[in-house]
């Protein structure tokens, strides 16, 4: 167990989901990502392999993407606990990440976007369910 002068310090808070601030992080890594997404959506054309609706898929998942980064920041400015809200965020950010090591040891998914994708989904995804568990024991200790 951490000491408390420990425990007190915003970083340790911060990892162990005891600040509101990992929505924040969530914002963060949506709408990156959900620019990136749009932007290659614009850009690049896709290989002749590749379906033609390729790039509107890519410019609805950045949509998405930026619709999750919005709803984390709508739940950050909420002054009370967000337990029940969050757990759907938490849930996508771990599928992203399950999703993203499946396809990387099949070898279909490259080393720089599982870094990008997968790995910044799973961290942010463990700073949720920190914070979630975090809420559920708080919840579990207050008299109803």
């Amino acid at each position: 167990m951490l000491s408390k002068k420990k425990r007190n310090h915003a970083l340790t808070r911060f990892v162990l989901g005891e600040s509101r601030a990992v929505l924040l992080t969530g914002v963060a890594l949506n709408w990156a990502g959900a620019a990136k997404l749009l932007r290659e959506a614009w850009e690049e054309r896709p290989p002749p392999r590749v379906p033609s609706d390729y790039p509107q898929l890519k410019a609805f998942t950045a949509g998405t993407a930026a619709t999750f980064g919005t709803y984390y920041l709508y739940l950050y400015l909420r002054e009370e606990p967000v337990l029940p809200l969050l757990v759907f965020g938490a849930a996508l950010k771990t599928w992203a990440f399950v999703l993203s090591a499946a396809l990387r040891i099949q070898g279909r998914l490259d080393r720089a976007n599982f870094l990008s994708f997968g790995v910044s989904n799973g961290l942010v995804a463990a700073l949720f369910w920190a914070h979630i568990g975090r809420e559920a024991r708080q919840r579990a200790r207050s008299p109803v």
